[in-house]
């Protein structure tokens, strides 16, 4: 992935809601959450607490498929099947 940084906080402000619920309710504190700059949608979780989304998926998926997005990495990392 190119350009692959910490999320900012204006990132993470606006997917916060979606975040602390989806954290909560699987019971993981202290994700990072990165953002890679690539056009195409797609995701991957990094090491023990960090997922990396594409600028692609946040500008493409809404809500709804972004908690899902987030969800199906964050059960990779609880399950420790990441990169």
């Amino acid at each position: 992935m190119n350009g692959m940084r910490r999320a900012t906080k204006r990132e993470v402000e606006q997917r916060k809601p979606i975040l602390d619920a989806l954290c909560q309710r699987l019971g993981i504190q202290d994700l990072v959450l990165c953002v890679a700059d690539e056009p195409f949608p797609n995701a991957y979780a990094l090491g023990s607490k960090t997922i990396c989304v594409t600028k692609g998926l946040l500008k493409t998926a809404n809500e709804e498929e972004l908690a899902g997005v987030l969800a199906h990495e964050i059960g990779h990392v609880l399950s420790w099947h990441t990169l």
